[in-house]
């Protein structure tokens, strides 16, 4: 007696859910799958380091010392390469009162990267800010910190009487110490994948010239001047 009373409560429910809707097809809705939420964050090389400048900064007696280690690779401070040759940018840098400026020197017009400035306080104290152009320093471009004269050799530089420093290397042409150096055409992916509520983390490289189709071919050697 109970097979037979089930057994009708089952044919009941196939004709209702047969009834229901257009048609004689019945739709069963699979519930969410998991795995399947991903994100992807690009580590994107700055073009213009500003952490590692002033770190640069802070053991640099002159402008023009500062000049020769932001464009030297090891540093890795200048990535910059806006005029789309594979090569760095050589930046030159400039000084008026207090102040320095980096400026790419391989494009026309010129272009500011950032601008540091120093203000000198009592007791050979000294705080330093360097405003940088985000299009060019990426989401860490401002700075500031407090100094001495102990461990801030600019400070010095500055607090002395001197002919400010202002190189006047025209558009394209380079002091012969310049040695260009190919741009960090890398970046690290991490894609983040969420499989039954456990995270999985899987890095891997990029090469961003793979994917970059307006890339040019390298420009002619450059002019030096002496």
């Amino acid at each position: 007696m109970k097979k037979t009373t089930s057994a009708i409560i089952v044919a009941f429910f196939l004709l209702t859910s047969c009834s229901s809707g257009q048609g004689n097809n019945v739709t069963i809705q699979e519930p969410a799958a998991q795995g399947n939420n991903v994100s992807i964050q690009a580590n994107e090389v700055p073009g213009f380091n500003i952490q590692n400048f002033a770190e640069l900064v802070k053991k640099t007696a002159n402008p023009e010392a500062i000049e020769r280690a932001i464009n030297d690779g090891a540093n890795t401070v200048n990535n910059l390469d806006l005029n789309k040759d594979g090569n760095t940018d050589f930046l030159k840098v400039t000084e008026t009162a207090n102040t320095i400026q980096v400026i790419d020197n391989d494009v026309n017009p010129a272009v500011t990267i950032c601008t540091l400035n120093v203000t000198p306080g009592a007791n050979n104290q000294a705080s330093m800010n360097i405003q940088g152009s985000p299009q060019y320093c990426g989401n860490n471009y401002n700075y500031q910190s407090n100094f001495t004269l102990t461990d801030f050799l600019l400070l010095h530089y500055i607090l002395t009487p001197h002919r400010y420093y202002y190189p006047h290397y025209a558009y394209g042409y380079h002091p012969v110490y310049y040695r260009p150096y190919r741009v960090s055409s890398y970046r690290t992916v991490t894609k983040t994948t969420v499989i039954n509520n456990r995270k999985v983390v899987n890095n891997s490289t990029v090469n961003k010239n793979s994917i970059n189709k307006n890339i040019r071919p390298s420009a002619p050697e450059r002019k030096q001047i002496s």
